[in-house]
């Protein structure tokens, strides 16, 4: 099946390289260009744009299969399916050590070329609920700026950027061991242990740095509390 990749962004890149070094014939092509293609098109472009384009082209190219990487979308299409990276994606990730999860109407074509292109995969659902983009983003996002801003209050306090970072990832690892482990059970910290005092203090400190971030922080030990108190997270 001819291959053809829309976007040179982080994911277009990756997936670029990926196809490269897998020795995996493929073109580069614009917009315009897709009404005359046949195969697969992998769509590489963002989440406010995407789903426009995928309209655009199915209007001009019927038989054409898409594959896109954004888990926001919604496209409901027996030819167009999701393969979402649940990873960090950068232009110089290689993708074919990462997991992505796959959505769509079974395809054993599609399926077959995924697989055999190197890619590693989960099967799932034929399209995902708006929480599962939510759990990305709070699992990922999320954990970045809260890594970034704990990686900066460290340099305040004189470490180094590379102690910093050794810093960081040795307590993040232990913490999802533990929560692995143990689950709620596993979480450590002043919310945890029910130090109100201490998150009070810590908050009011914090506002004098990011009243933003204070916000976070105490809304944040506030749930963990709650979740360990009622042993589970949502109501």
């Amino acid at each position: 099946m001819k291959i053809s990749l829309l976007g040179k962004g982080r994911v277009g890149t990756a997936l670029s390289k990926h196809f490269k070094k897998m020795d995996i014939p493929f073109t580069h092509c614009r917009n315009a260009e897709l009404g005359k293609k046949s195969g697969v098109v992998f769509i590489a472009v963002s989440d406010d744009a995407v789903c426009d384009l995928m309209y655009r082209i199915r209007k001009s190219n019927p038989g054409i299969y898409m594959v896109h990487f954004s888990a926001s979308a919604k496209f409901d299409d027996e030819r167009t399916f999701l393969f979402h990276p649940y990873s960090s994606i950068s232009e110089d990730t290689d993708i074919s050590k990462i997991i992505f999860t796959f959505w769509g109407k079974e395809n054993k074509e599609i399926v077959s070329l995924l697989e055999k292109s190197g890619f590693h995969f989960v099967k799932t659902g034929t399209s995902p609920s708006i929480f599962y983009h939510i759990s990305a983003v709070i699992s990922g996002n999320f954990t970045q700026y809260l890594l970034l801003a704990a990686r900066e209050l460290l340099q305040k306090e004189g470490f180094s950027r590379i102690d910093s970072e050794k810093l960081l990832k040795q307590l993040v690892t232990s913490s999802i061991n533990n929560i692995s482990k143990y689950g709620l059970q596993g979480i450590t910290g002043p919310a945890a242990r029910g130090d109100l005092s201490v998150i009070e203090k810590e908050t009011a400190a914090l506002m004098t740095v990011d009243r933003e971030l204070a916000e976070i922080f105490s809304n944040i030990n506030r749930s963990i509390r709650k979740a360990v108190q009622n042993d589970h997270l949502f109501k």
